[in-house]
């Protein structure tokens, strides 16, 4: 297996001194996840305080907000402008569109900046690029849980040849109030 901890040098992972944790897609895909933050829900170290079905905000190392890294396949998504408490713009990424999510526990100022105090989360997005032969390819994603009556979409697109390559994508989601079932509801 190997990460990317250190900027854009992948590296094997035992090599790499800190303790990082990858999330694959196929792990997004088996466990339900309506935002990003909730793929990362099992990962050890990590808690994810999420206060509406839309909103989650990771906590590593028990630091949250600016104080935790965000990059998009190294590129910074947040900065230390954003407010200090627990913020939801991890959730604004889209995980569809995930291949991978790292997190690398602990600090990590040295390699990112003062911002990673907690630790760093890099979500790696997927690549169009693909075999030398010119190619198109598809699919469509849905979903629906019946606990809050929640329902998505999402569809991408993508070609390659050998020097270039697209991916276009659309997602859309509906989220109403998580209510508890057997005739229970606390209408709160």
């Amino acid at each position: 297996v190997t990460v990317t901890p250190g900027r854009g040098q992948p590296q094997e992972v035992f090599q790499v001194p800190q303790s990082p944790v990858v999330v694959t897609d196929d792990e997004m895909a088996r466990h339900y996840a309506n935002i990003l933050p909730q793929a990362l829900r099992d990962a050890p170290g990590v808690h994810i305080q999420q206060t509406t079905s839309g909103q989650g905000s990771p906590f590593v190392r028990g630091l949250t907000g600016q104080q935790v890294l965000n990059l998009i396949n190294g590129v910074r998504f947040n900065n230390a402008t954003f407010r200090p408490g627990a913020n939801q713009y991890t959730a604004l990424i889209e995980h569809d569109f995930a291949d991978r999510v790292e997190v690398v526990r602990g600090p990590g100022s040295t390699q990112y900046g003062s911002d990673s105090l907690g630790g760093t989360i890099n979500v790696l997005t997927r690549s169009a690029q693909g075999p030398d032969s010119f190619g198109i390819h598809g699919n469509v994603n849905t979903f629906f849980a019946s606990a809050d009556l929640s329902a998505g979409l999402s569809a991408k697109v993508t070609g390659s040849s050998a020097k270039w390559g697209f991916l276009f994508g659309a997602s859309g989601r509906r989220t109403q109030d998580l209510r508890p079932g057997g005739g229970v509801d606390s209408h709160s």
